[in-house]
């Protein structure tokens, strides 16, 4: 049988990953995990995160972001995964997986920036992600095309506050209709 990328195989992967990722989590509960999202900034804005904490704990950021949320797990687990990966790129990555989820910790904090591609994406990495805080950037309307309305882009961003403990919104880069789509009392507000 040929492999194909794109395959229900990649399907298969992305979400044993996934389970492998909480399952770390579990076993690792005292590492706390800052999620960064936002239509703007984030890559600026998590590498400044990292470099701050990392002044006092040990930090794991991956460098190498993905722009497609299904990497997440992977980046996570601090696992290089090539951006179009083959079979064995599959294998090798489970293997490291399960060498991580048995390991002892190696990091106090995870900054890990969280993306969007369509609605329903935030949802999916709530799942197996709980982050302590999550930054977000900006809501802007750079990405409504994917979403048809910013009303929707909006709910897709604030739907974050589903899964994490606690959200700090970027006031001067994200419209103030988007903050009525906030589910979660847990929230603070930066800027001028």
């Amino acid at each position: 049988m040929r492999y194909d990328r794109g395959s229900m195989f990649d399907s298969y992967f992305i979400k044993r990953l996934q389970s492998m990722a909480a399952q770390y989590l579990a076993a690792h509960p005292d590492i706390k995990v800052v999620a960064v999202a936002g239509s703007i900034g984030k890559a600026t804005t998590r590498r400044a995160v990292a470099s701050v904490l990392s002044r006092s704990y040990r930090v794991r950021m991956h460098d190498a972001h993905h722009k497609d949320p299904q990497y997440i797990a992977t980046e996570l687990l601090g696992i290089n995964l090539p951006d179009k990966p083959r079979l064995g790129d599959w294998f090798a990555a489970i293997k490291a997986a399960k060498a991580r989820v048995g390991s002892e910790r190696d990091v106090d904090i995870i900054v890990q920036e969280i993306n969007t591609t369509k609605p329903g994406d935030f949802a999916a990495v709530g799942v197996y992600l709980h982050p302590a805080l999550t930054i977000v950037t900006g809501i802007t309307p750079e990405q409504m095309e994917r979403f048809g309305t910013f009303e929707a882009l909006a709910q897709e961003y604030m739907s974050i506050g589903t899964f994490s403990q606690y959200l700090l919104i970027n006031r001067d880069d994200t419209d103030v209709k988007a903050v009525q789509f906030d589910v979660t009392p847990n929230f603070s507000t930066y800027g001028t």
